[in-house]
């Protein structure tokens, strides 16, 4: 058409714009209709006038009209985009005309979704209702939802986490109150508060540890003199009736561990005889092999050493000696596949380095 959508056409001695144009009482065809006569070299007085070829004719009420001229007749009250869909889905053309547009929709009956137990298949509306149903409605759409079982969602009695509780003059679920602008603390904190019997209102509005947590619920601190222990060398301690200092009683015979294990023991608030005479697990004393003493962890370190450190202390827990599980070789190793991959990570290193 090649004009503006707002400018004036001239027709009939008048001007107006092409929409009022098709409004127009002397327009007797539809407004999409005048635009594809108007693309096809029609003159607008054309367009407006000339009735269309009669098989476009569509009959309704005992009379015959064209499509654009129906929408046009008070019978009509729907628009046109919305009677053409009708006609296209097969509707009648007195009913497509005659039926409101908010009435329009499916005739199919919606029904919830059934959900299988103890033999029945109800929806979730009708398992609430039903005897055997220990929870509200909410908690058990949401046990459903998570993949529950039916039977084990029915039953179950509601768990802290899932009750309603009222605070500020709400009634919320925890998973909601930590959704909550007045929640202070994350969901797991709350959680583990409501578990450990706070009230809700303090669950929620009380900081987090280290930001104000109220003294009753924190740890007991340590005193300082739980820490500090009596010098090794000067400071005597009493023992099995004896009086040392705790480098004596370190080497002592009677002592399973070295001075700073010992130390260790007192610290976490061992009794001197305990620390002395408790041995310690097999990857922590000190094991002699080879004429030598030392840890599980050094020995695994050792170049004698032929296995890793969780073989040995296997080995050893099975009732080897150290020396024997040090020196025999691990069982169905395979050197080649081992040599292979060193010399695939070390092309690898070296590309990487000139990279």
């Amino acid at each position: 058409m090649g004009q503006h959508r707002g400018e004036l056409r001239s027709a009939f001695g008048e001007e107006k714009t092409l929409s009022a144009w098709k409004a127009d009482p002397r327009c007797v065809v539809s407004g999409s209709c005048v635009d594809r006569r108007l693309r096809r070299g029609w003159t607008l007085e054309q367009a407006l006038i000339f009735l269309p070829r009669e098989e476009d004719r569509r009959e309704a009420f005992g009379e015959r009209k064209t499509l654009g001229q129906w929408v046009k007749d008070a019978r009509c009250i729907v628009p046109e985009r919305t009677l053409c869909g009708r006609l296209a889905r097969g509707e009648p053309l007195e009913e497509a005309l005659t039926r409101p547009a908010h009435q329009f929709a499916s005739t199919r009956k919606r029904t919830g979704k059934k959900w299988t137990a103890f033999g029945k298949s109800l929806t979730a509306n009708q398992w609430a209702e039903d005897d055997r149903c220990v929870v509200p409605l909410n908690v058990l759409r949401a046990r459903l939802d998570s993949g529950i079982e039916p039977e084990t969602a029915l039953t179950k009695p509601v768990s802290n986490h899932e009750r309603e509780f009222e605070a500020f003059g709400d009634t919320k679920s925890l998973a909601a109150w930590s959704r909550d602008t007045r929640c202070v603390v994350s969901y797991k904190t709350l959680t583990q508060r409501m578990d450990r019997g706070w009230d809700i209102v303090d669950a929620l509005s009380v900081p987090p540890r280290g930001m104000g947590c109220p003294q009753s619920h924190r740890k007991k601190k340590r005193e300082p003199s739980d820490h500090v222990l009596p010098d090794g060398r000067d400071v005597l301690v009493e023992a099995f009736g004896e009086t040392k200092t705790l480098r004596d009683w370190a080497a002592d015979p009677r002592c399973q561990v070295p001075y700073l294990r010992l130390r260790t023991r007192l610290r976490r608030n061992w009794s001197l005889e305990d620390a002395i005479t408790t041995v310690p697990a097999v990857g922590n004393r000190n094991v002699e092999a080879f004429g030598e003493s030392k840890s599980l962890h050094a020995w695994a370190k050792d170049p004698r050493c032929l296995v890793s450190r969780k073989t040995l202390w296997y080995r050893m827990n099975n009732g080897e000696s150290l020396e024997e599980a040090m020196s025999r070789p691990p069982q169905n190793v395979c050197v080649r596949p081992l040599r292979r991959r060193r010399k695939r990570n070390r092309r690898k290193r070296d590309k990487n380095a000139s990279v």
